[in-house]
């Protein structure tokens, strides 16, 4: 027979009750740190000695109803697209929620569900609290309920809600500061090279907004190139397209670094030099980026400020649900490297 002997080979309270010769009331209250129980310490010791013998397992869901915590936080997040800034977010927030005694649960969204395309409201699972990750949409469905806005939630996005607190990165403000300095270094025929679904579903979306704002700003016409899809592959048949019809732009700046290495890979192919004749700029920091034949500028995502910052307002609204909502911003770190004037020496990086 299993340990505890029985037929599941699970222990309970009461295998453990029995082998340390108590109640199965105190083998709980001892097992579940019942605050306010007075237990003599020899009791208590007898307790975990048998807990360990019969490799007894808590159970997490009801020790959380008794106590009302969980000790869980849920990081809901899109898990569909392969974008490396999501897994350097679950490690980051991972290491502050262990850091305070936490686990994280992921609720992982298909990106129509995280953008509010797809109207479906996701499972949830009992937590202290949530997390979001470009998932603000999902969020506001899921706030529609009234019981579910009293979780304490912080969103890192752009979306804000009562009683919940927002840190985000201003990717447009970012591209349009990006934008802008190529056009005070001297270049004029700059293009964004983004997907069909940004343009035909997303017309606010930042990185386009940033960059359409400088262009016109300084009085020159924004222009996109739209890849079929996400890889680097798509994004080469685009810019090979746009090639054949038109000059060759003085700066290509992509809706992530993948699309921007496809960029390259074109300019490569035809022999056009890089930054000289055309510099390129990506976003996300992907690492395959930065070991391109010729590294790739870009702008990253400062998780290395977001998320601390994410973490500290959700930890105090978790103990008092009733703070007013708050919001900071921080803007995105510019990492200059050899496919720009900015990384190639030509300019200043401020």
């Amino acid at each position: 027979m299993p340990k505890g002997g029985r037929a599941s080979g699970r222990a309970t309270l009461a295998d453990v009750a029995l082998v340390a010769g108590v109640s199965v009331q105190t083998a709980s209250q001892v097992l579940a740190r019942t605050p306010g129980v007075r237990i003599a310490e020899a009791t208590r010791r007898r307790v975990e000695e048998a807990a360990r013998q019969v490799d007894y397992v808590p159970n997490r869901l009801a020790q959380a109803m008794r106590r009302g915590k969980t000790n869980v936080v849920s990081v809901w997040m899109p898990v569909d697209r392969p974008v490396i800034t999501f897994l350097r977010f679950l490690n980051a927030i991972n290491v502050q929620a262990r850091t305070a005694g936490y686990d994280i649960m992921i609720v992982g969204l298909d990106s129509s569900v995280a953008y509010g395309i797809d109207k479906r409201i996701p499972h949830h699972w009992p937590s202290d609290g949530i997390i979001s990750y470009d998932a603000g949409r999902a969020i506001k469905l899921f706030r529609q309920t009234p019981a579910n806005r009293e979780i304490p939630t912080v969103i890192m996005g752009s979306e804000e809600f009562e009683g919940a607190d927002t840190v985000t990165w201003d990717v447009a403000g970012s591209a349009k500061n990006l934008v802008e300095q190529m056009i005070t270094m001297g270049a004029r025929q700059i293009v964004h090279l983004t997907t069909r679904w940004v343009i035909s579903e997303f017309p606010q979306e930042q990185r386009r907004t940033g960059y359409r704002r400088a262009m016109e700003a300084a009085g020159l016409e924004p222009v996109f190139i739209q890849a079929a899809g996400e890889s680097a592959s798509d994004a080469s048949e685009a810019v090979s397209e746009y090639l054949d019809k038109h000059a060759v732009p003085e700066a290509i700046f992509g809706f992530t670094d993948t699309l921007a290495l496809g960029a390259l890979r074109e300019l490569h192919r035809r022999g056009i030099g890089v930054p000289d004749d055309c510099e390129v700029w990506g976003f996300g920091d992907f690492p395959e980026g930065a070991d391109a034949r010729i590294p790739l500028s870009t702008l990253r995502v400062p998780l290395d400020r977001l998320v601390p910052a994410a973490w500290t307002w959700l930890a105090e609204r978790m103990e008092d649900p009733t703070l007013p909502k708050r919001r900071e911003s921080l803007m995105m770190d510019v990492v200059p490297r050899r496919s720009s004037r900015l990384g190639s020496g030509n300019g200043l990086v401020s």
